[in-house]
């Protein structure tokens, strides 16, 4: 994330970083907010609490390790993936997401979510502040980047915070 937001700020003409990130990727937003005061805002769809509540590694979160290091195209990356995970736990999300306001925080959230438990965006948003905002679709399940609710939600936070963005 710190690699990518780097390269973001290297474009001429960029100004400011938002983050926007789905699941995991919206996790790793706000953990990225919370340490990096300059990042503008962020808008996380589902994202984990904690990720050492999860417990035990799971087939779905290795085939998502897995994929996210296909992703990168890094040969020899991770370099040991026992390590990899065990650092990956010790991320707090709940922790850092205290660091954000005053700066703009969307959390959305499904309500019949079966992957993250929508208690992990209550404790998430309840750990920020009163700015943040918590919203909880109903019938929506884990895949939120398909939800165009969740989209039209996305595109809403933008324009009280950036202006139109149509």
């Amino acid at each position: 994330m710190s690699a990518a937001i780097g390269t973001l700020r290297a474009v001429p003409g960029i100004e400011r970083t938002w983050l926007v990130g789905f699941a995991a990727g919206g996790t790793l937003s706000i953990c990225a907010a919370g340490e990096d005061p300059s990042i503008a805002g962020v808008a996380a769809f589902s994202p984990l609490a904690d990720f050492a509540e999860r417990g035990g590694e799971t087939k779905r979160s290795s085939a998502q390790a897995r994929a996210a290091a296909d992703a990168a195209r890094t040969r020899g990356y991770p370099p040991e993936p026992g390590t990899w995970a065990r650092d990956v736990k010790e991320v707090r999300p709940s922790l850092l997401v205290a660091h954000i306001p005053p700066r703009p925080l969307l959390i959305v959230h499904g309500a019949g979510d079966d992957v993250v438990p929508l208690t992990d965006a209550r404790e998430l948003a309840d750990a920020a502040d009163a700015s943040s905002e918590l919203r909880i679709l109903a019938g929506a399940g884990h895949g939120l980047v398909h939800d165009p609710r969740a989209i039209a939600l996305l595109l809403g936070w933008f324009d009280r915070h950036l202006g139109s963005v149509a």
